[in-house]
């Protein structure tokens, strides 16, 4: 998956620090990355310089790459006609089908700290806020609410995933 940031030693740090109680018991925290690309109106694509701004599935089809088998590369998703909107990327992280959106492209990568660092594991609950889901575009911004029980001594932990125009209160 490309979590190459445990070999670097600043990140390591951390955790040491974390797991020694320099900081005392985390009980809370917050991840967020201003990139706002996914379902959202055009003037917020604009806005936010998404690189892919669409409403729905296009209709039509534009020329594919000479190099690009999209049969292989569209794998189990539904088959539809080859569409720049897609490919290449960071275009199809957007789509459900492709990619499932920014938590999914990102989200592994900034929970990765918080995850190592506080030994988490299967969230006990998970909210969401966010515009209403469409079927085809994961949205360009949201929060979701991870909450995690006890683990050993360490208390219970919640954690907050913010992206797009959807940042912490500070």
């Amino acid at each position: 998956m490309g979590i190459n940031m445990h070999a670097k030693d600043n990140y390591r740090r951390v955790v040491e620090l974390i797991r020694s109680n320099a900081i005392g018991p985390v009980s809370e925290v917050h991840v967020w990355v201003d990139r706002a690309w996914g379902w959202q109106s055009p003037e917020d694509a604009e806005k936010y310089r998404d690189i892919a701004s669409t409403q729905d599935r296009p209709k039509g089809s534009t020329p594919r790459p000479d190099h690009l088998d999209w049969d292989l590369w569209i794998g189990p998703a539904p088959m539809r006609p080859f569409h720049e909107i897609y490919f290449p990327g960071p275009k199809w992280y957007r789509w459900w089908d492709f990619g499932n959106g920014t938590m999914s492209d990102l989200g592994s990568h900034w929970h990765d700290l918080p995850f190592w660092a506080l030994e988490l594991d299967a969230p006990r609950t998970v909210k969401t806020d966010g515009p209403p889901p469409h079927p085809e575009i994961a949205p360009a911004s949201m929060t979701a609410t991870y909450a995690y029980g006890s683990r050993g001594n360490l208390p219970p932990v919640t954690l907050t995933w913010y992206q797009g125009n959807r940042k912490p209160r500070i």
